[in-house]
């Protein structure tokens, strides 16, 4: 059934709509089997902005849903796109089209020049548009977007087998080994003044993500000290549950296996709650994954901007 343009309201969304926005999402993104989560993830964000939650209706229908907002960067503020999904009856009604260019509108009234379509760290569902969604890339290069230039332009998410046998997680004797050299290995407890101090150097990004996955009911990060000194962590479900990330290690502690073991104690962790696989995400160095844990590139991602 096509909708008349007339019969189309666009509005921010309320609390009343969530059910059926959980629905849309359940059965528009088929590439996520959590999708209807993915509302939970962007409220919360540092940059979460209710007046830039729109939906298409018509009537009491949820046709449409779109989430953008506004980062700073230095003194320009800068738009995302972080949400844009149609009933999969209505796709070639314009109804995307519409929400992209009303979002569009209010980021212009916000000051932003410029709005991109990648994963607005430190709160994102996705690092960019999956390449299956097909519809999603030809929406946006009919509405003049272009992919980012080199490595900005693309990214993707490796993927780790958690079932069999959990031997391979166990990370023991490594810890033994690391604890003779004066490394203690353990989880990390939220609001810890001196890691606060030590995540100053690695941006306020990171360390929302980390705070975030620290006030889970059992914190879902993992560190390492040296002399009672922080020296590197590593996170799960900041963002998505069962995904993996972010990580790092103090660039002097590099290549002393501490990463490897952060990494193994949270992929236990989420074999523990019966996952059969984790996601990493937005991974940068993939030899590392590759070689530690036997992970494969499971999805790619296309990042987009245009000028508003």
């Amino acid at each position: 059934m096509t909708i008349a343009h007339g019969s189309l309201e666009l509005r921010p969304a309320v609390c009343d709509d969530l059910p059926d926005v959980r629905g849309l999402l359940a059965s528009s993104l088929d590439c996520d089997p959590d999708a209807a989560s993915v509302l939970d993830v962007l409220a919360v964000g540092p940059y979460a902005d209710p007046e830039l939650r729109l939906v298409a209706t018509d009537g009491a229908t949820v046709l449409g849903v779109g989430i953008a907002s506004v980062r700073p960067i230095d003194t320009d503020p800068v738009g995302h796109l972080d949400l844009l999904a149609v009933s999969p009856e209505h796709t070639r009604d314009g109804i995307g089209r519409r929400l992209l260019a009303a979002l569009e509108e209010r980021l212009r009234a916000r000051g932003a020049r410029e709005i991109r379509v990648g994963g607005n760290a430190p709160c994102y569902a996705w690092p960019g548009v999956d390449v299956r969604y097909t519809g999603m890339t030809q929406l946006l290069e009919s509405a003049g977007y272009v992919r980012l230039e080199g490595d900005r332009g693309e990214a993707v998410n490796m993927s780790v087998r958690l079932g069999g046998d959990p031997a391979w997680l166990d990370t023991a004797a490594d810890e033994a080994r690391l604890a003779a050299s004066g490394i203690e290995v353990r989880r990390l407890q939220p609001a810890d003044p001196a890691f606060a101090e030590f995540m100053t150097g690695w941006g306020p990004r990171l360390a929302w993500e980390v705070e975030r996955s620290a006030e889970r009911p059992t914190s879902a990060c993992h560190v390492a000290l040296r002399a009672g000194q922080f020296v590197a962590f590593a996170c799960h479900h900041s963002n998505r549950a069962g995904w993996f990330g972010p990580m790092g290690t103090d660039a002097s502690m590099r290549r002393s296996g501490i990463g490897s073991v952060l990494l193994r104690r949270c992929l236990a962790d989420m074999a523990a709650e019966g996952r059969t696989r984790a996601d990493i995400a937005w991974v940068g160095p993939i030899g590392f994954y590759a070689r530690g844990v036997g992970a494969r590139i499971s999805r790619v991602f296309w990042l987009f901007g245009k000028d508003l």
